[in-house]
């Protein structure tokens, strides 16, 4: 996902912007799962399932044959 993004594919780059965008996304799922119910937080691995399908779904179906 990051290497579409950017659309970089030298590692020096690509690697720290993979930790930076998944350090990103997990603070994100993070304070979605907080923020819908305020007196129980659901489990991170939902949200992050939530979003993380998707993606996947969308990889496999326009990875170039």
């Amino acid at each position: 996902m990051t290497k579409k993004i950017l659309g970089e594919f030298d590692h020096k780059i690509l690697i720290p912007a993979v930790c930076i965008v998944g350090s990103i996304l997990a603070l994100l799922c993070d304070i979605i799962s907080q923020l819908i119910w305020h007196e129980q937080t659901i489990p991170i691995n939902v949200v992050t399932s939530l979003v993380g399908a998707p993606v996947v779904i969308w990889i496999l179906f326009n990875r170039e044959k």
